[in-house]
């Protein structure tokens, strides 16, 4: 199998998993903050039997050659799971994973300006296309989940940069020890701000309470985020951040399927939720064939 194939294979499957994350972070009865601070901790803990199977300490010294990208990329992913998890709590799982599908129109006009090539009018009309089915999806909503959509694109913004900064870096050096650099500074960034959070907020849970909570939270960062992310990261050597990020819309599919089964809610929208969200899934899945057939040259995703 190509190593292209095996790149968008391998993407698909952690975007499955990936769509569970608003599901658990529904699930799991932590602060955002909180649970993403917990996230950190433990997706750190489980790459310790990775550096010992793979040997990866020699390769150290491919920090300091992408530094500055790696604190960047570390401080917009601890943004956006933040944002991302408060949009979870405002409004609920099936919002908060569809406001993600703007990423792609974020990331038409992030990915030129941040990696230096040409500006591509096919991704800014794919990307824009989204928007209609945006609108019908926040006109269905109840007022008060509003605030929930305005942290979820917040959150959408945060995956265009941290996305394309990965794109840049992705040729320089090991992708698992880039993404635990991330990740631990991320951790830094979170934990600086949890003190901050913390103040006032005398009702404010540290640490998970029950074993299903726990139980959660081990799936969410080994599976979801040590796992998933490395592989995704990965993936970029074989396309462009806005392929992978149109890819990624895919999230919202398997995130409101999981949604509507475990947390039921489709209770909580109306069947304009569903249009607009039938909308968004079109436009993701037709992107490729439209791109293959009539621009042949953005197929080579590079």
């Amino acid at each position: 199998m190509k190593a292209k194939s095996k790149a968008y294979i391998s993407l698909h499957i952690a975007i499955l998993f990936f769509g569970a994350t608003a599901v658990l972070g529904d699930l799991i009865v932590l602060d955002a903050m909180i649970l993403v601070w917990w996230r950190l901790i433990l997706s750190l803990v489980a790459f310790i039997p990775i550096f010992v199977i793979y040997n990866l300490f020699q390769f150290w010294k491919e920090l300091l050659y992408v530094k500055k990208e790696l604190i960047l990329v570390g401080i917009f992913l601890a943004l956006h799971w933040v944002t991302f998890f408060a949009s979870v709590k405002l409004a609920n799982a099936s919002v908060a994973v569809l406001c993600l599908s703007a990423t792609s129109l974020m990331t038409s006009f992030m990915e030129p300006i941040i990696i230096g090539r040409r500006f591509r009018k096919m991704e800014f009309a794919f990307g824009a296309l989204i928007i209609p089915g945006m609108i019908l999806v926040v006109e269905s909503l109840k007022t008060d989940m509003m605030q929930g959509v305005i942290w979820g694109l917040g959150s959408a913004f945060l995956a265009s940069l941290f996305t394309t900064y990965n794109k840049k870096i992705v040729d320089r050096g090991n992708t698992v020890l880039f993404t635990f650099a991330e990740l631990l500074i991320a951790l830094v960034v979170v934990t600086v701000l949890v003190p901050i959070y913390a103040i006032g907020n005398d009702q404010l849970t540290l640490v998970p309470v029950s074993g299903a909570n726990w139980l959660y939270l081990l799936i969410l960062s080994i599976v979801c985020t040590t796992i998933c992310y490395t592989v995704a990261f990965r993936a970029l050597r074989y396309m462009s951040a806005f392929t992978a990020n149109l890819s990624i819309n895919l999230e919202p599919v398997y995130g409101i399927i999981l949604a509507w089964i475990i947390l039921g809610d489709n209770e909580e929208v109306t069947s304009q939720f569903y249009w607009g969200a039938a909308f968004i899934i079109g436009i993701v899945l037709g992107y490729p064939f439209i791109a293959r057939k009539f621009y042949p040259e953005m197929s080579e995703m590079h």
